[in-house]
């Protein structure tokens, strides 16, 4: 299988699908990269912990690491990119 075309300024990448259970376990850890930080600061803020800027910090670095992730599971799952130039 070719892994990638350029033509007419347009560059198509494709691999292989992942195995599904593989794509299942990369999807859980994207979503709970992005739910983790938000439930771990409402429930610091029900308890009477406060609200924090470390908080903030945290949704923003997990929040990257969680896009960066569906990113990566989204490009497993489909294979195929298209960038045009």
């Amino acid at each position: 299988m070719q892994q990638f075309n350029f033509r007419n300024n347009t560059l198509n990448l494709k691999v292989k699908k992942s195995p599904f259970a593989v794509r299942i376990l990369m999807f859980f850890f994207a979503f709970a990269f992005f739910i983790f930080p938000l439930v771990g600061t409402i429930v610091s803020v029900l308890i009477g912990g406060g609200l924090q800027i470390g908080y903030f910090i945290w949704i923003g670095i997990f929040g990257l690491m969680g896009f960066y992730l569906l990113r990566v599971s989204l490009w497993n799952t489909y294979g195929e990119e298209t960038i045009e130039i």
